[in-house]
């Protein structure tokens, strides 16, 4: 069990950067110029897409969360399996998001 956390944890890793990095550029988005003269459609799909990103993000920090609340009660097995779901969460909103 202890190899499916320490994999699960580099996959996050990986993963969550490449979230975090496309959450700054949507955030940045919205102080264009031109964001402004933009229709309602766009930012209806705009305010999915920052709030899809917003719940990858949390959702692949969460299990950094858990571990700490969790540390040292003998849970990892539970804690893998609750990482996991967070993680196939994450990687939907984040497929939303893209």
């Amino acid at each position: 069990m202890a190899r499916h956390w320490n994999e699960l944890l580099q996959e996050l890793r990986l993963v969550q950067t490449g979230t975090q990095i496309l959450f700054a550029f949507l955030l940045g988005i919205a102080f264009q110029n031109r964001f402004g003269d933009t229709d309602d459609f766009t930012h209806v799909v705009y305010a999915c897409t920052l709030v899809a990103a917003a719940m990858a993000v949390a959702l692949f920090l969460a299990p950094v969360a858990f571990h700490r609340v969790l540390y040292r009660q003998g849970l990892r097995d539970r804690l893998v399996v609750i990482t996991d779901r967070l993680a196939r969460a994450g990687i939907a909103f984040l497929l939303v998001a893209i």
